[in-house]
């Protein structure tokens, strides 16, 4: 019971920790300037917001596929990584974010099938 609950709160930690880094640093600390803001933020994160409901319920689907779609925003950071050297930090940040969240996923879902199994 005890890795259930941790491995949630990793999985939500690095969920938010993403939703809220991908908001601050697209509108805040790195604007496109190629692009509207309104516009990245619709690619960008638009489609966490349609796991929100699920991971807070706890539904076991849902982290399935989260942590495929964290798979995305990891390629995503180390693209930032190399794509901006002067900038490296805030990739590293969404790197580490979308690694917990795919990390909590996997393994709250590992938990929740042992503990329907037994």
């Amino acid at each position: 019971m005890n890795g259930l609950k941790i491995s949630r709160a990793l999985a939500l930690g690095g969920y938010f920790g993403l939703f809220f880094w991908l908001l601050l640093s697209n509108t805040v600390l790195m604007p496109s300037r190629l692009f509207p803001i309104a516009l990245v933020l619709l690619v960008l994160v638009m489609p966490l917001t349609f796991f929100m409901r699920g991971l807070l319920n706890g539904n076991l689907r849902t982290h399935i596929l989260a942590s495929y779609i964290s798979l995305f925003y990891l390629a995503l950071g180390i693209s930032d990584i190399f794509s901006y050297p002067m900038q490296r930090e805030y990739g590293m940040i969404e790197v580490l974010c979308s690694v917990a969240w795919y990390g909590g996923a996997l393994w709250y879902v590992r938990q929740r099938l042992r503990q329907q199994a037994s």
